[in-house]
């Protein structure tokens, strides 16, 4: 029962963790497309506008369903036991550190951060977490 239950540690840590690099990585397209949406506005490209906004409510859709899905993966990793986190975290850190993914493994300390926030509490907090994820790259963290 052990060994499944840091498994599934294990398991909850990297789908949570590849949900928030996911949301980071769209996230990073938003002002990207603001900074289009208003030079072809000033050039009064209308058509290019609009293929523009049409892209930034794509990325927006993208971020909620993986925004439920990392809460999700956070509430099923608090229904584990604290040194299975633990361990799910260790090994996880291994794994992107054999393939050099270093924001990966920065972002991984937010995701910790936000399990023992649940593990405290046991609630999510979307609204505060989501705001820290959109805005992780710019807060040097």
């Amino acid at each position: 029962i052990k060994q499944a239950e840091q498994d599934s540690a294990y398991s909850w840590v990297k789908i949570g963790g590849e949900q928030a690099f996911f949301i980071v990585k769209e996230a990073r397209k938003l002002p990207i497309l603001e900074n289009l949406i208003q030079s072809a506005a000033s050039s009064q490209r209308t058509e290019v506008v609009e293929k523009y906004k049409e892209r930034e409510a794509e990325i927006r859709q993208n971020i909620d369903p993986a925004m439920s899905s990392y809460t999700e993966s956070i509430r099923q990793l608090g229904t584990t036991s604290e040194a299975a986190i633990s361990d799910g975290f260790e090994r996880y850190g291994q794994f992107l550190g054999k393939r050099q993914a270093d924001q990966q493994i920065k972002l991984l300390a937010t995701v910790r951060r936000h399990i023992d926030e649940y593990l405290k509490v046991k609630r999510t907090d979307d609204e505060q977490w989501q705001k820290q994820l959109l805005g992780w790259e710019s807060a040097g963290k």
